[in-house]
């Protein structure tokens, strides 16, 4: 017995009625619509061999011609801004891609850059955005980075460890502009001078003899001010100057005052109608009645720290060179370089209170006259003092050359 023909024919249509839906074969691409597609789903950028490959050339045409046409349509592209090109590959060759390569480079070494890292880390890690990206292509972007003040370089972590670049201005500790705000910002409240500079070395990180320096100097200056202790004999510091009845403030004149405003208050109570500035003129009537009290003994004389001398700049030019040459009769400084906490010492010995801000300013423009030159340090850790110095950006600016 055979089996019955399971085969389904073609189904044959009545008069009128309309055809099975069918799905015709998608339209080729066309060559720049193959291009676009290419470098839009492209991961990284491609070389032209790459873009080239598996793009259909047309009948006749010359492979050479091919290229030709190939090479107009990307420069079209690029040209009208939706395809970028870098000489980012090997040896500089042409890459093409979609996304700006350049940029995205930029924008990851950026990213990792907020934590400062060695530039061959960011070499590597934002290179990687861009598979194939040649080294040189990707340090030329970091190295435009720190030319445009974006990235900027930061000390080693480690002596002899490799230079770091970050995204913030380096500012070393004993920054004195920093620790100036510090001091004034901790100052709010009045406060033991120690505690003041224990708070600004937390925050700042600053040498505690730094910070000690820079808040003499703005007690000297009337930037901080002294405050009568809140008990014991321990002075206190603010940035604003003391309330001038800061006495009833404090005990016991504080304890004597509660007791005068609850005296008035029971006079408030047991008279009726009687207003407080009946009250007040009849004290005032009273008081002034009755003898001067002795003055208050005067609290345990405080150090202050001394004030500057006057010294023009004139004197301090002619203190500094005096103290430069006397130095350079040591061996240690024939060569005439000489370091600049050591010329400090020896110029504060025959200029007295001569401040290291005076100091600094005098050297700083005696060097934009080119009467002598600043030279940094390349190895900050193993500078002495070098709060004395000068902190220059990254740079500390630790020896002199008179001119």
């Amino acid at each position: 017995m055979t089996d019955p023909d399971t085969t389904t024919a073609p189904h044959a249509h009545s008069e009128g009625e309309a055809p099975p839906h069918t799905t015709p074969d998608a339209a080729p691409l066309t060559l720049t619509e193959g291009i676009r597609t290419k470098l839009g789903t492209a991961p990284a950028p491609l070389k032209f061999a790459e873009v080239k490959k598996g793009l259909t050339k047309a009948k006749k045409q010359s492979a050479s011609d091919f290229e030709v046409e190939i090479r107009r349509l990307l420069d079209e592209e690029v040209r009208d801004g939706r395809a970028f090109v870098y000489p980012s590959g090997k040896e500089g060759e042409t890459r093409y891609w979609s996304r700006d390569e350049k940029h995205a480079i930029r924008e990851e070494a950026l990213r990792l850059a907020a934590t400062p890292a060695p530039l061959a880390d960011l070499k590597k890690k934002a290179g990687a955005v861009a598979k194939g990206a040649d080294a040189g292509f990707v340090e030329t972007v970091l190295r435009d980075l720190i030319a445009g003040a974006t990235l900027f370089e930061h000390p080693p972590k480690k002596p002899n460890g490799p230079q770091l670049l970050g995204t913030k201005e380096y500012r070393h500790p004993n920054d004195k502009p920093a620790v100036t705000e510090a001091l004034l910002a901790a100052a709010e409240a009045p406060l033991p001078l120690k505690d003041l500079v224990k708070a600004v070395v937390g925050t700042t990180k600053a040498d505690k003899e730094f910070v000690g320096s820079v808040a003499a100097e703005l007690i000297g200056a009337g930037q901080l001010h002294e405050h009568a202790p809140a008990k014991g004999k321990t002075p206190l510091y603010g940035r604003e100057k003391q309330d001038p009845l800061h006495f009833l403030n404090v005990d016991p004149g504080k304890k004597a005052f509660a007791g005068l405003v609850a005296a008035a208050d029971k006079v408030i109570k047991a008279v009726s109608g009687v207003t407080i500035d009946q009250i007040l003129h009849r004290l005032r009537a009273a008081l002034v009645d009755r003898p001067t009290p002795p003055p208050a003994p005067e609290p345990d004389a405080v150090v202050k720290p001394p004030h500057p001398h006057e010294l023009t700049s004139e004197k301090i030019r002619k203190g500094l060179k005096d103290a430069y040459d006397e130095l350079c009769l040591d061996v240690e400084f024939q060569d005439k370089v000489v370091e600049i906490p050591r010329l400090f010492h020896e110029a504060a010995r025959v200029l007295p209170g001569l401040t290291v801000h005076q100091f600094h300013r005098e050297l700083q423009s005696l060097q934009h006259d080119h009467g002598v030159e600043l030279q940094a340090i390349n190895e900050v850790q193993r500078a002495k003092e070098p709060e004395l110095a000068i902190h220059h950006g990254c740079r500390l600016l630790y020896f002199v050359v008179w001119k």
